[in-house]
């Protein structure tokens, strides 16, 4: 991964969206840099496809913990700007929970920033198909005293956060020496 790398291929993105431009009706952005990427589509074709957006954390406070920008206010202070102007061509914007959207409030109007929260509904699956001998197996593992379990499921990516969920956890254990966790990933 080098600047140079990502630079080269978000070009070769936008090129293969300005030959398909008349089919494209809606742009969807997961990242900044997809939104970056939606604004230079449009900006060179002169589009009005509408930019819809997943937005999953403050975008500037992130870029200066992981050093890819220096914390100095100037800079900061820039960075807000641009991020301001670039989330004003946004028509919708969705998050996961409600701190996030008041977060994204302080740029973009209520009426366009929708609550999406994250969270799996146990109704939708048939427990039929479990394994039970291998649930047995792995609560012998792992919850052997009949404990609680924390499971973290995702990438080992320095972005996700796991480095906070294990200073956390932590942080519990001292107080509730029944809790467990698992981090499942690549």
């Amino acid at each position: 991964y080098t600047w140079s790398n990502k630079l080269r291929a978000d070009a070769r993105l936008i090129r293969a969206m300005i030959r398909q431009r008349k089919a494209i009706d809606l742009i969807h952005c997961h990242t900044i840099e997809g939104l970056g990427i939606a604004l230079a589509f449009k900006a060179l074709t002169l589009s009005r496809a509408p930019i819809c957006m997943d937005v999953h954390g403050p975008v500037v406070a992130e870029l200066v913990h992981y050093r890819l920008i220096p914390a100095w206010r100037p800079v900061v202070a820039a960075v807000n700007g641009l991020e301001s102007a670039m989330l004003s061509f946004v028509g919708h914007a969705f998050v996961s929970n409600d701190g996030l959207k008041n977060l994204l409030l302080q740029r973009l109007p209520g009426d366009r920033v929708t609550t999406v929260f994250d969270y799996v509904d146990l109704e939708h699956f048939d427990s039929g198909g479990l394994d039970h001998e291998r649930l047995k197996e792995l609560r012998a593992r792992h919850k052997s005293d009949g404990g609680r379990l924390v499971a973290y499921a995702g990438m080992f990516k320095d972005y996700q956060g796991v480095d906070y969920l294990i200073r956390a956890f932590a942080t519990l254990a001292t107080r509730h020496p029944d809790l467990r966790l698992i981090l499942i990933g690549d």
